[in-house]
């Protein structure tokens, strides 16, 4: 049941981000999970923001998206609240 539901989203980044989510030349990215086939529908709701969505997966991986958001206070202690996440691959 609880895969049906939309993903989970917004937990990686500060709220202030949300108004100027560009860091230089880069636009931040935006960590999210929940259920495949609601992924492109909230992807294009956080490209409409001005952020770059990463699907992590399904609910299952909740643990790792609020590590995440542990990792991103711990970050924003030393740098400061405009900091975000960027996903470099190839």
């Amino acid at each position: 049941m609880l895969d049906t539901m939309l993903p989970l989203v917004f937990v990686t980044l500060g709220y202030e981000n949300f108004e100027n989510p560009t860091f230089g030349e880069n636009k931040a990215d935006l960590l999210f999970i929940g259920a495949e086939e609601k992924q492109e529908v909230v992807a294009q709701v956080i490209q409409d923001i001005g952020l770059t969505p990463i699907y992590v997966g399904g609910l299952y991986q909740q643990g790792i998206l609020d590590a995440g958001m542990r990792f991103w206070f711990a970050l924003s202690q030393k740098f400061g609240r405009h900091v975000a996440y960027k996903v470099l691959h190839d």
